[in-house]
């Protein structure tokens, strides 16, 4: 019993290790201009057929970044990324284009721990929670069915304890799975297209100028006729025309 339950282990393990393992077809070597446009093309051809992978998205940004739109690069990036979390390519390139932008801009980087949790975070894919979180009702119904058999006269603070593990363990990663999808169906995150974008800090759009560089990601808090009232990565509240910029729910 305790060999078959070791080899299951291993089996979901090795799963666990390779879940959603990217294939892209397009690296980040440079592709010939002449051929950037065509495979452009295709690859938009293939989401209007209604094809949607964190590959296809990842792809595209690449293209786009090679032809000089590093804004419309970062939202397919972000899409793949809200596909699969654990894109290692989209995530590398991501945070290429971010870090140009806070150096740009001399924004202080991300405390050590609030990155680390983020990246612990972001590698916990769909696939990867699915996983956890059969190996935990797994175990969360065998220690189930053990405190049921267990003799009635003896101490059953074991199996309850082990219940109690694997259930918070269960509903820990059930959660995140809930908090992730959630959050994939009303992302409300866009980016600045154009090179650069007048932001104002009133609704009425005069005065108090503040330039925002092509591919600064934001949250849309709300929507007025043609603008947007904005909340950027450090919480400051602006107000821009919706013109200047791509919803990611968009694409």
């Amino acid at each position: 019993m305790i060999k078959r339950i070791l080899l299951l282990l291993l089996c979901l393990g090795w799963i666990l290790i390779y879940a959603q393992a990217p294939d892209p077809d397009i690296t980040g070597s440079q592709i010939p201009q002449s051929k950037e446009q065509e495979m452009l093309l295709q690859l938009e051809a293939e989401l209007a057929k209604g094809i949607s992978n964190p590959d296809l998205y990842y792809n595209i940004g690449v293209l786009h970044n090679q032809q000089g739109s590093p804004g419309l690069a970062a939202l397919y990036y972000l899409k793949a990324l809200s596909l699969n979390s654990a894109h290692p390519q989209a995530r590398h390139n991501f945070n290429l284009l971010i870090q140009q932008i806070n150096s740009e801009n001399s924004q202080d980087e991300q405390l050590f721990l609030a990155r680390v949790q983020k990246d612990i975070f972001a590698w916990l894919n769909d696939a990867r929670l699915a996983i956890f979180i059969v190996i935990f009702l797994f175990f969360t119904l065998l220690c189930t069915h053990w405190l049921i058999h267990y003799p009635a006269k003896s101490e059953k603070g074991m199996p309850v304890l082990l219940i109690s593990i694997s259930a918070i363990f269960l509903a820990t990663f059930a959660g995140i799975l809930a908090l992730k999808i959630h959050a994939r169906n009303h992302d409300t995150r866009a980016a600045i297209t154009i090179p650069t974008a007048n932001a104002y800090v009133g609704e009425s759009m005069q005065g108090n100028v503040q330039s925002l560089p092509e591919a600064t990601i934001f949250t849309i808090v709300n929507q007025k006729r043609d603008t947007y009232h904005i909340r950027l990565a450090d919480g400051t509240l602006l107000w821009i025309n919706a013109a200047d910029c791509t919803r990611i729910s968009d694409l």
